[in-house]
């Protein structure tokens, strides 16, 4: 009875209470990856764009056996990230960005964090820093990294050059997960196309999975301005 009151309560205040197994289907990412492949045990987690570190320690606690690699290419950024893991040995961090091809680039810094981005924006919105840039392929190899488990890319813009410098890890079936920030809004200079990301992991036979992080857009045009996307390879070889 006192169970069924708190319910009622917490719904006439718009919350809503699931057990776990019967929470629906495109809240959280890990949850359903824990469903749609329950014997997987996640081993290597790529968080790609990490910032100050809140996505890397919401998978150090959803799967606290992981080892867990961070890049943030951005100096003031990259050292807040180092201070919030710095007790956790199975998070290594590496402030550098993941790209197309090795060398160097020019990031903009954003008035906010979250807001770097290698793609050019207006110089006035942006600072700017020299950063340097490697192909998740040569990454994987010089650490010597047999399988991505959940490769977590968020990196305003620049997603596709991520992808294109794993095309060999990608095409030996090394990833399982692709968890991405997209875009539905024609027009978005800030975030990648939801048809260039796809377009790209077809190759691979990724299909995806479902869509998180929604929020509506009210300023007219296109209703999703930006989400997160799941997609998984339909690989029998890969047992999950």
């Amino acid at each position: 009875m006192l169970k069924k009151l708190i319910k009622n309560v917490l719904q006439s205040q718009g919350y809503f209470i699931y057990n776990i197994e019967n929470l629906p289907f495109g809240c959280d990412h890990t949850e359903d990856i824990g469903r749609v492949s329950p014997k997987l045990n996640v081993n290597i987690i790529f968080d790609v764009g990490a910032n100050v570190g809140s996505m890397t320690l919401a998978y150090r606690k959803r799967f606290p056996d992981a080892k867990l690699y961070s890049f943030e290419p951005v100096n003031e950024t990259f050292h807040q990230l180092k201070e919030a893991t710095k007790n956790d040995s199975n998070i290594h961090c590496y402030q550098m960005a993941l790209a197309a091809q090795n060398g160097s680039g020019i990031i903009n810094v954003g008035s906010k964090s979250g807001q770097n981005s290698l793609v050019i924006r207006q110089q006035s919105e942006t600072n700017s820093q020299e950063v340097k840039l490697i192909t998740l392929d040569d990454f994987i190899k010089k650490e010597e990294i047999e399988k991505i488990d959940i490769l977590k890319i968020d990196v305003e813009g620049f997603e596709c050059d991520v992808l294109r410098g794993a095309e060999r890890t990608l095409e030996s079936g090394k990833i399982l997960y692709i968890f991405i920030e997209t875009t539905f809004r024609e027009g978005d200079k800030h975030h990648t196309q939801f048809s260039q990301i796809q377009e790209i992991l077809k190759k691979y036979k990724f299909n995806l999975m479902g869509l998180y992080d929604v929020l509506p857009y009210w300023g007219g045009g296109n209703a999703i301005p930006f989400c997160n996307a799941l997609f998984k390879r339909w690989e029998k070889d890969y047992i999950a």
